[in-house]
């Protein structure tokens, strides 16, 4: 299938493509992110990517946001991750590492999730899961 927008904005974040198989999604500062939210979040990465699979690059620095549990548990689960190869965290504040490690550690989403400080690290990291996810044919080449 292919993608029909470049970029796409929510009511708490903007996500677009930035490189090849990856999405880059920024929340916005004082977000409240409920399960409403998070649907609707599901609903345009699927009009993004034309129902393709990618990689997230999700850009939280310069951030101070909230996430309910259950939108955890969603974005944790089968049907939550059902867009997505993998989820590069990429975080600026020990507040946001710690809601990200939290996240890893107590929902264990069902596709590789790691948490960078630096932007370059994260994208070497997404160039390992992009030649995995080949390998595996779940990204066309």
């Amino acid at each position: 299938m292919e993608n029909s927008v470049d970029s796409i904005r929510t009511t708490y974040h903007f996500m677009e493509w930035y490189a090849e198989h990856v999405v880059r999604v920024r929340i916005d500062d004082g977000a409240e992110i409920g399960m409403e939210e998070a649907l609707a979040s599901h609903e345009a990465m699927k009009k993004l990517t034309g129902g393709r699979f990618c990689i997230l690059l999700i850009d939280v620095r310069n951030t101070n946001f909230n996430v309910a549990s259950e939108v955890r548990a969603f974005a944790s689960s089968e049907e939550g991750s059902s867009t997505r190869y993998a989820d590069a965290i990429l975080v600026d504040s020990l507040s946001n590492a710690l809601v990200g490690n939290f996240y890893i550690r107590f929902n264990r989403p069902r596709i590789p999730t790691r948490i960078f400080k630096s932007e370059a690290k994260a994208m070497e990291w997404i160039k390992v899961q992009i030649e995995k996810a080949q390998k595996s044919s779940m990204f066309q080449v």
